[in-house]
């Protein structure tokens, strides 16, 4: 009985779904039909239709008219463009975003008769010193004198073995730079020679590239050569201070012996070009400020000290106290000669190059140099003096006899040994 109620129970549920379902599919056929447009002339679906006869009428079409041609519209007037700002010219080490473009020089003047190329005697080239030239030192040499060893071969009535051309007192580094006012004037005063007074002359791109050769062989041979090995030297003594020491005032002896370097090498490298450019040997002369002004406070920084020692000394008794003090301040100024001493051969070596690519003497005050040496004297001179008053005074050091006596004794000693 329950498993008949249950099949008919089932039955009833399917019939039930079928049914469900045809309403649907049905449903939605109708609406399907209602959506579809009518086709035009289509009789109404309700009523009945009427049937209507007319007769055929006539009637011309007339063509509409064609339609106006669009009018033109102008376009919007453009906004007035601005000139573009010019570029901003903005260096970085790494990225440049525009650059000015550089002026260009000017080719400067070519004056005639500058330097006399004149017979010279066999007993004055034999009696002549030799000058060690390098081989692009050579080249400029027998560049700049072909034109006037070709006038001379030339020439039936000049045939003269030896040739010599003489510069005038302090006149060759500022020929060897090409400064107009030298070359002008020369060339105004040789302009009513007589034509027999020299078988040839040098002009003035000539005479300056002679006079640059010639100066930078004296300055490599007298100066260059010297002070590379100097400034290898001075660079072992800057590597070989403390970290702590070598980072006072700044770090400024580090970067003091790098420019020393950097601008000894380029002398040495292109000397002749170099002494013709302002602005490098404006960076020397920085350079050389800078170098004395630092070692003018080590020297200050000394001269703290010794009046610290020296006070120390003038007490009447000698203890504990006076030992420490005096133990520290001896250490403290042996520190700061070391950095002096790095400071005083970088000044020095500055001033050589300087002189070198042909920097004159100071003309006013005292010579920086001068200055430096008379000081270290007078500091030579004190710190002897320091030296036998502190050994007398440690000689008669009393301290505590029951309290760090041999910590006392090891002071005394280490003062004995600065």
């Amino acid at each position: 009985m329950k498993l008949d109620t249950g099949w008919l129970m089932i039955g009833a549920l399917a019939l039930f779904v079928a049914w469900l379902g045809w309403t649907v599919l049905r449903a939605r056929g109708r609406k399907a039909e209602e959506t579809l447009p009518e086709p035009v002339g289509a009789p109404p679906r309700d009523g009945p239709v009427a049937v209507v006869e007319a007769e055929a009428v006539a009637v011309e079409v007339v063509p509409p008219p064609p339609p106006p041609p669009p009018a033109r519209v102008a376009p919007p007037p453009r906004p007035q463009s601005r000139p573009p700002p010019p570029p901003l010219a903005v260096d970085s080490p790494a990225v440049t975003i525009a650059q000015q473009p550089r002026p260009v020089r000017p080719t400067p003047p070519r004056f005639e008769r500058v330097l006399a190329a004149e017979a010279g005697s066999d007993e004055a080239w034999l009696a002549a010193e030799a000058v060690t030239l390098s081989t692009a030192q050579s080249d400029a040499v027998a560049a700049a004198c072909a034109p006037v060893v070709d006038a001379v071969r030339a020439s039936t009535s000049h045939a003269v073995p030896v040739l010599a051309i003489a510069f005038a007192a302090g006149s060759v580094m500022r020929i060897a730079r090409g400064e107009l006012d030298i070359l002008r004037s020369l060339s105004a005063g040789h302009e009513t020679a007589p034509p027999g007074q020299a078988p040839a002359w040098l002009d003035s791109r000539a005479a300056s590239a002679l006079a640059a050769a010639i100066v930078a062989a004296l300055a490599t041979a007298r100066h260059l050569d010297g002070l590379n090995g100097e400034v290898q030297d001075i660079k072992a003594i800057v590597a070989a201070l403390p970290p702590k020491l070598a980072a006072q005032h700044d770090g400024r002896i580090k970067t003091l012996a790098q420019e020393l370097s950097r601008f000894t090498r380029e002398a040495r490298e292109n000397y002749a070009s170099l002494i013709a450019k302002p602005a490098f040997r404006e960076r020397v002369d920085e350079a050389n400020a800078r170098a004395l002004e630092f070692w003018r406070d080590s020297h200050g920084r000394l001269d703290a000290l010794r009046q610290q020692l020296a006070a120390v000394a003038a007490i009447s008794r000698f203890g504990e106290a006076q030992a420490e003090r005096s133990l520290a301040d001896l250490r403290e100024l042996l520190e700061q000669r070391r950095l002096q001493q790095g400071a005083t051969r970088v000044l020095a070596a500055l001033h050589v190059l300087r002189a070198a690519l042909g920097g004159g003497a100071c003309h006013v005050g005292v010579d920086p140099l001068q200055s430096v040496s008379a000081s270290l004297s007078a500091g030579a001179e004190e710190d002897a003096g320091l030296a036998v008053r502190l050994r007398g005074r440690e000689q008669a050091a009393q301290g505590d006899p029951y309290v760090g006596r041999a910590e006392f004794e090891a002071k005394r000693a280490a003062i004995r040994g600065l």
